[in-house]
């Protein structure tokens, strides 16, 4: 019955975690959601791939996502295209977070977008305290995509351990998916952002 409502029914990522907060037996079977940009597959790892991209559960089923590649690898589409796969199913707000306008008319209208060079942000203290800002400022966000962290901080991301850090926390205490994209090649990122891979 809930196998069946997994897979016929459900309508959101928000839906499906409620259903395993309330019964956790279902976290030991593998089980797939078709969703309209792709499936949902749960394992015994704990872990859910969503249209051909792979995330983590960190617990109560927040979502971490690492788009890597060096610099003219389609990081940016890849952010927009996701954002905009993300409008078909959500239910809070989304936050498209970018260090120019170069993808803000490709944006579904329901993206909140916002362009770091308008702020001055300088470094990485002043990057955590803007995101936490902007999470704060309502509090039915769901989605956030944080596309050119590295440009945006002003430093090479083996330097970015504070900030996901606070990533981690922010995310965990609103439950949302937040997804990054970093200017660098698997082999170059540190351990605190390869165990979102």
């Amino acid at each position: 019955m809930i196998r069946s409502f997994l897979l016929g029914k459900c309508e959101s990522i928000r839906k499906l975690k409620k259903i395993f907060a309330f019964d956790k037996k279902l976290s030991l079977e593998p089980l797939k959601f078709c969703e309209k940009y792709g499936k949902i597959i749960l394992t015994r790892k704990s872990y859910l791939k969503i249209g051909g991209a792979h995330y983590k559960n960190l617990g109560g089923f927040v979502m971490i996502k690492i788009i890597y590649g060096a610099k003219g690898t389609g990081k940016t589409k890849m952010m927009i295209d996701a954002a905009n796969a993300a409008v078909e199913t959500a239910k809070g707000h989304l936050i498209f977070i970018s260090d120019s306008k170069r993808g803000m008319y490709d944006l579904e209208r329901e993206v909140r977008f916002i362009d770091t060079t308008e702020y001055d942000i300088a470094g990485e203290a002043a990057l955590c305290g803007f995101v936490k800002g902007v999470i704060a400022g309502n509090n039915d966000n769901e989605y956030v995509f944080i596309d050119g962290l590295v440009r945006i901080a002003g430093k090479p991301v083996q330097e970015l351990a504070a900030f996901f850090y606070m990533l981690d926390k922010v995310a965990k205490s609103n439950n949302l998916v937040v997804t990054v994209s970093v200017s660098a090649a698997k082999e170059e990122l540190p351990d605190f952002v390869t165990k979102y891979l």
